[in-house]
């Protein structure tokens, strides 16, 4: 079986204005990243970011999944259609379809609601066994994701992308700020979600030094990043759990 995972750029008007910031700041999706994590290992997974390469809608696949933001709907919608044209199901999910998942759900075989740990092993083993007929229209959680069992995100999908950083952490998710213009504490909530096992782990396996070095070779100054991941430690250190 073979996935392909795609974070859709803007519209074509709007991704002219936006194609410079996008060369300097081209950082991996990390969302589909986690989710190719999620998926067991006997199947392919592709990433495709568009805004690093172009998508074929003949390439052969089972199954797509398209991470969405209100920004790259438009787009999201026009390739889940595509796909579907030629009679491959799409899920849909990420932060806009949470929001919205029935104007999303009129683009998509299957949607998913919030945090994908938990929903998307549960989506492939509907497909698995029964194909597009087995999978629901919706998939939601009404619970957090324990960050004990949350893997480590498949980097390896990176290589020979071109991006900034190929090494990268996520420590933490939500923010207790709840501002009204930002929607990050309605998807991943008011508290912060503290990944310990992550942060033992990478204090251990050297991929704090190694994302540095990935820095140090595209020529930016480390010092200053650094200083920012020294601080982001320092303050989560407290709440880690004594030993």
């Amino acid at each position: 079986m073979k996935i392909i995972l795609i974070s859709p750029t803007w519209k074509k008007k709007v991704g002219v204005k936006r194609r410079y910031r996008d060369k300097l700041f081209n950082f991996p999706p990390h969302s589909l990243l986690a989710v190719a994590a999620l998926t067991p290992k006997d199947i392919e997974v592709k990433l495709i970011d568009e805004r690093m390469e172009k998508i074929d809608f003949n390439e052969k696949s089972d199954l797509v999944g398209i991470t969405v933001m209100t920004a790259s709907s438009p787009r999201a919608y026009e390739i889940a259609d595509e796909f579907r044209k030629r009679d491959i199901p799409v899920v849909l999910g990420g932060i806009h379809v949470t929001a919205l998942p029935q104007e999303a759900a009129q683009h998509a075989d299957a949607i998913v609601i919030g945090e994908a740990e938990g929903l998307w092993e549960k989506l492939i083993e509907d497909f698995t066994k029964r194909g597009k007929k087995g999978l629901s229209k919706f998939y939601q959680n009404h619970q957090k994701p324990d960050p004990s069992i949350i893997p480590f995100p498949r980097r390896d999908l990176l290589k020979g992308k071109g991006y900034l950083l190929s090494r990268f952490l996520q420590i933490s998710r939500g923010c207790p700020f709840n501002c009204s213009f930002f929607f990050v504490s309605n998807f991943f909530g008011k508290n912060f979600l503290i990944h310990t096992l992550f942060i033992y782990q990478t204090a251990f396996s050297g991929a704090i030094p190694a994302t540095l070095k990935d820095l140090r070779n595209k020529r930016l100054n480390s010092a200053i990043l650094k200083t920012a991941i020294l601080l982001m430690l320092t303050a989560i250190y407290p709440k880690l759990p004594s030993s």
